[in-house]
């Protein structure tokens, strides 16, 4: 007949402890009072991703710039116009009686070609400038524009390069002028 031995102390212990840890996670899961764990009592990387139930977090549980930028909303309404602002210094003389005033040339096959277009009497003139057919352009013709010494006007020359002579080739020279206050 077999005869049943009496386990040791030691086996006794490691079962004793074996049944403490196996139980001790659901004791602890079912029987803490709420509210007894938070963020001191939780390990760094304790709470992952997976943890977490979906849609369950707010903006504010989030730091600035980690969220990404929603789309742009709607056009909101138009503001109330604002007062009316203080009233400025006044501004140098003014330019009035605007005129455009051009001169064409007639067809040639001459280089150089200057012209000049002057401004009308009391007039002083404000700006100027050149245009050449596209002829003249494509042969390489040159051009250089300036007021008149006298302000009364504007004055151009065209240059061909030696030998080459655009045929049809015209220029127009344009002056705007203007009444000047003093």
């Amino acid at each position: 007949m077999d005869v049943l031995r009496r386990p040791s102390p030691a086996l006794v212990v490691a079962s004793l402890a074996l049944a403490v840890s196996l139980g001790g996670a659901g004791y602890a899961a079912v029987k803490l009072p709420a509210g007894s764990v938070g963020a001191k009592q939780l390990k760094n990387s304790a709470v992952t991703s997976v943890k977490v139930k979906d849609a369950s977090l707010l903006a504010g549980d989030f730091k600035p710039g980690q969220l990404p930028a929603g789309g742009q909303g709607p056009k909101g309404d138009k503001g109330e116009t604002g007062a009316q602002g203080p009233v400025g210094p006044p501004g140098p003389a003014g330019v009035s009686n605007l005129q455009y005033v051009q001169a064409v040339s007639a067809t040639n096959t001459t280089s150089p070609k200057s012209m000049q277009v002057s401004c009308p009497a009391g007039k002083k003139v404000l700006g100027g400038g050149f245009a050449m057919s596209n002829e003249a352009k494509a042969a390489g013709v040159t051009a250089e524009s300036s007021p008149l010494a006298s302000l009364g006007g504007w004055e151009g020359t065209a240059t061909w390069p030696s030998g080459v002579f655009p045929q049809n080739w015209r220029f127009a020279l344009y002056a705007v002028c203007g009444t000047v206050a003093s």
